[in-house]
């Protein structure tokens, strides 16, 4: 509401003309629209409709704010996303907008394509069964509609290419060679920093980590194979007694599982979670309890034993394929079936996922039904996109949460998809009402 307070220089100067710091003035305009909208889709994707605020409140106003709906907070999400997209620049690197700042200093900061990249991620939540119990097809469209818009964006988005063996996901989070500072699959994401507190948390015990996060097996399992079917299609290739061996490249960049080599912390070593192995729960009480550990995101180059040497990461917020993903995933569910998008797109955007991870062959067999094409998104989601934060809610606004959870044993009903209001919350405004989570003893 304050930046129309910013006084303008009277003539020309160093930081640019007045029309280029009334663009720039437009620009932190476009960043306060855009985070406002980032921050509400991240309350109600956990708590359902919450107060929405479009304007500053007095401490009294504040405390007698009401929940809005789901509805009403979504549609201002909405708004806000187009809003920011016409203030912000598509890109930095030598745009007019930027004029009077350091171009290489301001990346990082939302453009265009974040705010057409957050709006079809919002507008895909809201199309998704749990929100969308009219079945209002549209909201699909829509969706499809902003994820076209980032694919179109002058900033050329693209996924980058794993050029040679060492290069894997973690190079999209941590700079390298190939991989410079906000890279061109990087839609938005976190300042850079230098750090190892990723490997330091994940890294095998007996290579100096603490080795918090340990993928399932079922997990695993939904990585297929290098020739692109999954472990359970016929002619896949897969073998009970090597199930390491030919499977898709994606699971060699994100498991540390029993007979691979990992290197971290100045060692390589190979896993051994076999029963008796340096890497077991046998042997070390807070190993995995799985048999796998995280490889993703973790770099080999870090060093915090004796030395430090530590890596320069992002956390990435939203990328290029993620955005894909939700077009293909969005046009697969307006469209009759995959064979009425427009000029075959459904299965272009997904193919290019399994041409990045190079499975060969990637294509995808003709004539998918919209069922067949929608398991196959739904896979390619979770495994293209494991440990980014998308699995959980996944499940939960396309219906499938309580079925999937119970069916690996765990209690959850559908009281539980969403969570409870934070009783600090409530304590300071009594006028929130609270969410209704109830626990139910495990059947």
């Amino acid at each position: 509401e304050r930046i129309d307070d910013l006084k303008m220089p009277v003539k020309p100067t160093d930081s640019g003309t007045d029309e280029q710091l009334i663009r720039t003035r437009e620009r932190m305009k476009g960043e306060a629209f855009f985070l406002r909208a980032y921050f509400y889709f991240e309350l109600i994707k956990r708590y359902g409709g919450v107060p929405l605020f479009t304007k500053s409140l007095t401490v009294e106003e504040a405390q007698q704010a009401t929940r809005a709906s789901y509805d009403d907070c979504m549609k201002q999400i909405i708004a806000d996303c187009d809003t920011a997209a016409n203030r912000l620049p598509e890109q930095y690197k030598g745009s007019s907008e930027s004029v009077g700042f350091d171009d290489k200093k301001e990346l990082g900061r939302p453009t265009t394509g974040a705010a057409y990249g957050l709006k079809s991620r919002a507008l895909l939540y809201w199309a998704s069964p749990l929100n969308n119990p009219g079945n209002d097809k549209e909201r699909y469209k829509r969706s499809a509609d902003a994820a076209q818009l980032v694919v179109k964006s002058a900033f050329r988005y693209k996924l980058m290419n794993f050029t040679d063996d060492s290069e894997s996901f973690t190079d999209l989070y941590a700079v390298s060679e190939n991989f410079l500072q906000y890279h061109r699959e990087i839609v938005f994401s976190t300042k850079y920093n230098n750090t190892v507190s990723v490997e330091q948390q994940n890294s095998p015990l007996t290579m100096g980590g603490k080795g918090l996060t340990n993928p399932t097996q079922n997990l695993a399992d939904a990585f297929g194979m290098a020739n692109g079917k999954g472990i359970n299609e016929p002619g896949s290739g897969y073998d009970e007694d090597h199930p390491y061996v030919g499977r898709d490249p994606r699971f060699y960049m994100t498991f540390a599982y029993d007979g691979s080599e990992f290197t971290v912390n100045d060692k390589t070593q190979t896993i051994e979670t076999f029963e008796g192995g340096k890497d077991a729960t046998a042997t070390n009480k807070t190993a995995t309890k799985t048999g796998y550990y995280l490889k993703k995101l973790l770099s080999p180059q870090a060093v915090w034993d004796g030395r430090t040497n530590n890596i320069t990461r992002t956390w990435i917020l939203m990328r290029y394929a993620e955005v894909l993903l939700n077009y293909a995933e969005a046009m697969n569910e307006y469209c009759e079936s995959p064979s009425q998008a427009p000029n075959d797109s459904i299965y272009k955007v997904v193919e290019l996922i399994r041409k990045r991870a190079e499975l060969s062959p990637y294509k995808l067999p003709a004539g998918l039904t919209k069922e067949e094409m929608r398991e196959v998104i739904r896979n390619e989601r979770r495994v293209e996109l494991a440990f980014e934060n998308h699995r959980w809610f996944d499940l939960i606004r396309t219906g499938r949460a309580v079925e999937v959870m119970r069916s690996k044993g765990f209690s959850l009903n559908e009281t539980n998809l969403i969570c409870p209001i934070p009783q600090k919350q409530i304590d300071v405004n009594p006028k929130l009402t609270q969410n209704d989570y109830r626990i139910e003893s495990r059947n």
